[in-house]
């Protein structure tokens, strides 16, 4: 077995290869762990293709009466069983900055298992979480005069809500170069409560090195948002003003903070626009 640097994990052997499970997580939701092997069976019929591109497919799949996602990466063989055994393979890397994150006090998808296929290749498994992704729920806006009076307040909420969790992760020293409104889950507490959204998709978790780092996730989670929607100006500031309370670190010293930021943000939008 891999060094994992996760607790509590345990291994069983299943028909399509060696899983790594979190075994206490699944007992405090009354679920076996061997009752959910047919929930990495991808090719059976109660398994349905969400996205697929070149390196991964994500599948919505059913096992001991509950809902799943099946995350599977696609790597050469030879190139898996090297990062698998050393615990660098992209679905050991998800997993471990999951579970940062989730120490971090973040709100986030916890994977509870991990399946080093005999076919070569490796698979994450994750909690189905009910709820439109960030993306799907402000997708298609051409203007804010589209929206109601309760249309608009949820969407400030929604704005202040991503702008306090990106600022938190920064504070606390870190970066999701993934942060974007495709790996964000509104989940009952997101769209009742204003509870920051659920992440997924957090491979692209690094430590905080520099201010760049910062301006580049900002720059990804702003253009990202908006190709799908209309973004006013005064929303991606109003996003600005929530990180910069939550992170009094991001541009300490300049004259001033906010304009210095979305100029720079502004700018890293230039440089890669897409």
């Amino acid at each position: 077995m891999p060094p994992t640097a996760i607790e509590c994990l345990s291994t069983l052997r299943f028909a399509a290869g060696r899983c790594w499970l979190d075994e206490p997580s699944l007992r405090a939701d009354g679920i076996a762990a061997e009752a959910i092997a047919p929930a990495f069976d991808v090719d059976a019929s109660h398994a349905s293709l969400v996205k697929r591109d070149r390196r991964t497919a994500v599948w919505r799949t059913a096992a001991a009466g509950r809902r799943w996602i099946v995350k599977q990466y696609f790597l050469a063989p030879w190139r898996t069983r090297l990062y698998h055994s050393v615990c660098l393979s992209p679905a050991w890397r998800e997993w471990r900055a999951s579970q940062r994150l989730h120490r971090l006090g973040q709100r986030v998808c916890l994977p509870v298992g991990l399946l080093h296929d005999v076919r070569g290749g490796q698979m994450l498994l994750l909690p189905h979480i009910e709820g439109p992704t960030v993306h799907e729920h402000i997708e298609g806006l051409r203007s804010l005069d589209e929206l109601t009076d309760s249309g608009r307040a949820a969407r400030r909420q929604l704005i202040d809500a991503i702008g306090r969790q990106m600022g938190e992760l920064l504070a606390a020293g870190w970066v999701n170069r993934d942060y974007k409104p495709g790996n964000l889950i509104m989940d009952e507490s997101c769209l009742r409560d204003g509870q920051p959204p659920v992440m997924i998709d957090t491979v692209g978790l690094r430590r905080r090195t520099s201010e760049r780092q910062a301006i580049r996730m900002l720059a990804v989670m702003m253009r990202s948002a908006a190709r799908v929607s209309h973004v006013a100006p005064r929303e991606r500031i109003a996003c600005l003003r929530a990180i910069l309370r939550a992170d009094p670190s991001l541009a300490r010293g300049r004259v001033n903070r906010e304009r210095y930021v979305l100029q720079a943000v502004r700018e890293a939008i230039r440089k890669k626009p897409d």
